[in-house]
């Protein structure tokens, strides 16, 4: 099942909850723990940003951190689009 099935029927996957969990002045760190895992982002003070999947699958070259956030909204969607399967009508 994919995402775009799931809103055809009127249901989505919930998004993720962020918390912000500063590391320094001027560096961050945002996590969301999930039944399966947490994601982790880190924005520096040089403002580069990184972070982790869910299975230590550290993100690629990502510029924003909105862009950082989109990619672990949709590994988690489609982790949990993964385990669910259409039912015959």
């Amino acid at each position: 099942m994919t995402p775009e099935q799931l809103a055809a029927r009127g249901v989505r996957v919930k998004p993720l909850v962020w918390v912000d969990g500063r590391i320094s002045d001027d560096s961050e760190r945002f996590t969301a723990d999930t039944v399966y895992g947490s994601y982790e982002l880190m924005e520096w003070a040089d403002g580069t940003f990184g972070g982790t999947m869910v299975d230590g699958v550290e993100f690629g070259d990502l510029e924003t951190m909105e862009a950082a956030r989109a990619a672990a909204e949709a590994d988690h969607a489609a982790r949990i689009c993964a385990a669910l399967e259409m039912m015959e009508d």
